[in-house]
């Protein structure tokens, strides 16, 4: 607990004013689909100040295109999967509580 020493909460939060000024929080997807619908609006959020991180909680996992390939080399590209996309493992389950459990 914080000691007054003195001063009111009035002044105390005063001085934190001072001391650090307020930054405003990152939006973290949690979704691809909220991750796209942040993109159409991010003009909009960085005027107001918001900051969103699209990587922090993305996870980069393989997925195969053509599996048998183009000219007969496979194809292997990578998707970002979010916690609450479904998991590309195809068990139905969300990637945080199957795949993407840590």
């Amino acid at each position: 607990m914080l000691a007054n020493r003195g001063f009111t909460p009035e002044e105390i939060v005063f001085q934190r004013k001072k001391e650090e000024p307020f930054q405003m929080p990152t939006i973290v997807p949690g979704s691809s689909n909220a991750a796209a619908m942040l993109r159409e609006t991010q003009a909009n959020l960085n005027r107001m100040g918001f900051n969103i991180d699209y990587e922090s909680n993305a996870a980069t996992i393989p997925a195969v295109a053509y599996p048998h390939g183009l000219d007969g080399e496979p194809v292997v590209s990578s998707k970002k999967v979010y916690p609450n996309d479904p998991c590309p493992c195809g068990s139905g389950k969300k990637y945080k509580k199957c795949c993407g459990k840590i």
